[in-house]
């Protein structure tokens, strides 16, 4: 027979952040109802290397479309769940919305700053003075000379 004198005694789930207690000044009978194992979710580690949510709860046909449907045809009226699920994702939406097109002006910006250093530098090299007399004569011949 196990003793109740024994201290509550806390550990931390290496699978998860829950804490488990383990309670041993309660009476046998209904310690034997409380489980002590593992807070393992079944099947994380597959929906994980399979590209799923984490908890199966997360997103999918089962969370994103009504439960229900009029006989008519009609869609039912959107439940409170769904909607906040609808406003999460519009939200995310704007937002790589706003980043993908502030990543655009950013490379657009950076094409128009290259571009105009470009013109910048080519407008020195044509303000640049022109070779003259021998010099211009020995330019040329170069620019002929197959070497």
């Amino acid at each position: 027979m196990t003793s109740c004198a024994s201290v509550l005694a806390r550990a931390t789930c290496k699978y998860c952040t829950q804490t488990a207690v383990s309670v041993s000044r309660i009476p046998w009978m209904v310690t034997r109802y409380l489980s002590t194992s593992h807070c393992v979710q079944a099947g994380r580690t597959w929906r994980d290397s399979q590209g799923q949510s984490r908890s199966g709860r997360d997103y999918g046909p089962l969370i994103d479309l009504p439960d229900w449907a009029y006989a008519d045809g009609r869609p039912a009226p959107t439940g409170s769940g769904q909607y906040r699920r609808q406003q999460e994702q519009r939200q995310i939406a704007e937002r790589i919305d706003r980043l993908a097109s502030e990543m655009m002006a950013a490379v657009q910006k950076e094409k128009d700053a290259l571009l105009a250093e470009q013109r910048k530098q080519h407008q020195i090299d044509q303000h640049k003075l022109k070779p003259k007399g021998h010099a211009l004569k020995k330019k040329k011949l170069r620019a002929k000379d197959p070497i």
